[in-house]
């Protein structure tokens, strides 16, 4: 009878078929598994950023409500903070905008002199021609006291400032980012009817509200703020959406 046992050694194809399998295959499937990982890290931490946008958007609009609601007599408002990074000048900016916006007429003045934040945002940068006085910006009911203009003319006085301000503005604010060590602190609250505070801890928030009891300023709200991120830097916080200037200016 002829000899039908299998073969005990596998054929050629089949003894090679395993070879490119381990060089190329495993490799591939690490390849995908790390660029899927990425993906997922990145879309939870766009998903992150989107949360935590919609969150400031809620918290500026809850702001932007009180201030609106505010007496006639309470006109001016201060955005106090310990350091930069707890009161980028975004967010000043976009209260003033939306305060504008709303009919009412508003002054921002800026007493970031270290950086002049505000003025760079509008794109104002010539001075006036002998008395310093409120510059409108190209969004309507909307001026600007550059922090400039308390360096270029020194004997500005803030008090002098406000009081005049009031008679012909509906809301006047004060973006004070560095009120903790700013020798005018005191000054700077004496002027001020009522005040948001923005902290990162429980120490910044009670001396600033300490500061602001002394001298009957009411606090409006606490405005926690979360632990920076690599976003805000100095100059990011500077990088406002030239769409949203243009179109507050378009109703002008």
């Amino acid at each position: 009878m002829p000899d039908i046992s299998l073969p005990t050694q596998p054929i050629g194809w089949a003894q090679n078929f395993g070879k490119p399998l381990l060089l190329y295959g495993l490799p591939a499937i690490l390849l995908l598994a790390v660029i899927l990982v990425s993906v997922w890290i990145k879309i939870k931490s766009r998903k992150s950023k989107i949360t935590s946008t919609l969150d400031k958007v809620l918290e500026n609009e809850q702001m932007i409500g009180r201030i609106l609601s505010l007496r006639a007599d309470c006109k001016t408002v201060l955005l106090a903070a310990p350091s930069l990074d707890c009161l980028p000048i975004n967010t000043p900016v976009q209260i003033a905008l939306a305060v504008a916006q709303s009919g009412k007429k508003c002054l921002l003045i800026d007493l970031d002199t270290r950086r002049n934040a505000a003025a760079r945002v509008f794109d104002i940068h010539s001075s006036p021609p002998n008395k310093p006085r409120p510059v409108p910006t190209q969004c309507k009911n909307l001026s600007l006291w550059p922090a400039a203009f308390f360096t270029e003319f020194a004997q500005t006085n803030l008090r002098n400032l406000v009081r005049s301000a009031a008679a012909n503005f509906d809301i006047i604010l004060l973006n004070a980012p560095y009120l903790d060590g700013n020798p005018d602190r005191r000054q700077i609250v004496s002027v001020s009817d009522g005040a948001f505070v923005f902290c990162r801890n429980s120490s910044q928030k009670n001396r600033l509200s300490a500061l602001l009891k002394t001298f009957e300023c009411k606090l409006l709200a606490y405005c926690p703020v979360p632990e920076p991120s690599k976003d805000n830097s100095p100059q990011a916080d500077l990088s406002i959406s030239q769409t949203t200037l243009s179109n507050a200016g378009q109703s002008k």
